[in-house]
């Protein structure tokens, strides 16, 4: 994660930020000041008082790359040099990839938040303070969609910078307008329901408090609780159309009523970005028709259940993030052009991706203010959620483009082919993901190899040689139960964790380097090499392939047949782990 300082700083790079618990030594320096802000203390800051000593005793694993010195020309992104470097090694060019992709991605600029919202991540006084501290919780109170997902929060323990760490699957789900019968209201229907107990409702629904205990910070809270209510009131589109679904309830509670969030944009998505009344939803009585798109959202009375939020609709962050998108603003869209192109241009990538797009907005630029990068904890949940919905769009194109993988070349579908089966449409995985897809199994693999066979050519220890690397790189990784239906001598490296050792079974047996014949162990000889010490084992090999060369031997795994499997678990069973 990037942080950006104050331009009136200059940062020795030796400066290191010490681990643990320690005490801090202050020494005089000759640089400008630098506040240190407690956000965990209700205590009123002296502004008065400013830290002018440099923290010493730290530690040598912290690397300071100093202020953000470089701004691109393009899109005005401030980076570091070690950014802006990357594909840059003349260093001559003024425009960089990391933040526009050279230029390639135009997105409009976020409309500046109303001035008292501002002054909320500004200022230094307790409630500014306050909201900081929680805004993650005050977020959640006003998220019309909650968040899938297991957040960790077992990793922060001690004095270590907070962190957010989220396990499973992740999705937005949203619930209908009005809760059950006997449930309470949550996330976006609060905007509709018992509206008269709206500050109390959702202070209670994302309470940390007792029962019957009243914390000091009490009034403070529905202060603020309060504020972000009227200002989203005004502002937010997305409120506007759920404050309407309320009235219409408080004439007919029993009108049958539905909200469609519309998923798709009539105007350019380079230069628009804060969508009218009229194209962020529609309220629909009774049926719905025929004139749904299958990007739109229905948001029914009273459901009972939950809907997943695709990750493609214009709406998904605006629903999830309110603070950070006050105004409604618009997420990634599939549609959105890159710089220049028009319908008649001939390119093979017309669009910007969900990568480009969040690398785009999470750039600091020259002379804005972002809520995004400001706003501390909840800026690492909504990196974490960017990531997740970046990964499932590069999943759900895989998934998409199966027949241009050429999954089909497969060795094990084309030997079942040839076998005789003729439907191998249930055999093995219905998604394959290819080598070069980032995070999978294959990838890591193969970087894996990579990194031993380098350090293979440097340590003599390494135990892979360029050869195994060679093989393991041009063939793909089977499960066990494919390696059992071989029919044929072949050559087979197994990888995985030994967690017992048979010694008194006969796990592996000596064969030939060429030839992968087993051999007999009582006519192998030590091959002596030029220090004169006893290097590899060899021995005269009869086959019709060897026809009696001496020729190294390597020990050879047994995979158990179906036959001789059920005996070795039986086997396995008995021995101590």
């Amino acid at each position: 994660m990037r942080s950006s300082t104050s331009s009136g700083i200059t940062r020795d790079s030796s400066i290191n930020l010490s681990f643990g618990n320690q005490t801090l030594k202050r020494k005089n320096a000759n640089i400008s000041a630098i506040p240190f802000l407690d956000l965990t203390s209700d205590e009123d800051l002296n502004d008065h008082h400013i830290l002018k000593d440099v923290i010493s005793g730290l530690s040598k694993d912290y690397l300071d790359h100093g202020d953000e010195t470089l701004v691109c020309a393009i899109c005005h992104a401030k980076l570091w040099k070690d950014e802006a470097h990357r594909g840059n090694k003349s260093g001559k060019n003024t425009y960089f990839s990391m933040c526009c992709g050279k230029g390639k991605v135009e997105l409009p600029e976020l409309k500046e938040a109303p001035p008292e919202y501002l002054n909320l991540y500004r200022h230094l006084d307790p409630k500014s303070k306050y909201f900081m501290k929680n805004i993650r919780r005050f977020n959640s109170m006003f998220s019309f969609t909650s968040m899938g997902g297991k957040i960790d929060s077992s990793i922060n323990k001690g004095n270590a910078p907070y962190t957010f760490r989220l396990s499973g699957q992740n999705y937005h789900s949203m619930g209908s307008l009005i809760p059950s019968y006997g449930s309470k209201p949550k996330f976006s229907q609060l905007y509709i329901y018992d509206t008269q107990n709206e500050v109390s409702n959702r202070q209670n629904a994302f309470s940390k408090e007792k029962d019957g205990c009243i914390s000091p910070s009490h009034s403070l809270d529905i202060e603020t609780i309060q504020f972000l209510k009227v200002m989203l009131d005004s502002t937010n589109e997305l409120v506007k159309w759920y404050r309407m679904a309320r009235d219409c309830f408080s004439e007919n509670p029993h009108m049958d009523l539905k909200l469609r969030l519309i998923g798709r944009r009539q105007k350019d998505g380079r230069t628009y970005n804060l969508p009218t009344a009229s194209e962020v939803a529609a309220l629909i009585v009774g049926d719905i028709g025929d004139s749904i798109d299958n990007r739109d959202i229905i948001v029914t009375t009273q459901s009972g259940s939950l809907q997943h939020i695709n990750e493609l609709h214009p709406t998904y962050l605006a629903l999830q993030y309110p603070l950070l998108f006050p105004y409604g603003d618009d997420g990634y869209r599939v549609d959105i052009p890159h710089r220049g192109v028009t319908p008649s241009t001939d390119t093979k990538r017309r669009n910007c991706i969900m990568r480009e797009f969040f690398a785009y907005r999470i750039q600091d630029r020259v002379n804005i203010f972002s809520l995004v990068l400001n706003s501390k904890r909840l800026f690492q949940q909504f990196l974490v959620d960017a990531y997740t919905m970046i990964e499932s769009e590069r999943l759900y194109y895989v998934r998409n483009q199966q027949k241009v993988l050429r999954c089909e070349s497969y060795e094990t579908l084309r030997s079942l082919q040839s076998h005789g089966n003729t439907d191998i449409s249930n055999i093995g995985k219905r998604v394959i993901l290819p080598s070069s897809f980032t995070g999978g199994a294959r990838l890591v693999s193969k970087n894996a190899f990579e990194n031993l066979s380098a350090n293979g050519s440097k340590d003599s220890s390494c135990m892979l040689y360029s050869e195994t690397d060679e093989f393991l790189l041009k063939h793909d990784f089977k499960p066990i139960t494919e390696i059992q239906e071989i029919t044929k001598v072949s050559r087979v490296i197994v990888l995985g964790t030994v967690k017992r050792v048979c010694t008194d079974f006969s796990w592996y047996y000596w064969g030939c380097k060429s030839c992968h014949k087993k051999v007999d162990e009582d006519i192998m000889m030590n091959i002596e090499l030029n220090d004169g010490s006893t290097g590899k084992k060899a021995v005269v090999c009869s086959s019709s392939v060897c026809n009696n060369k001496v020729v190294s031997v390597l020990p050879s795994m047994l995979i158990p047949t179906l036959s001789t499997l059920q005996p070795l678990k039986s086997h396995l069973k008995k021995l101590p782990i």
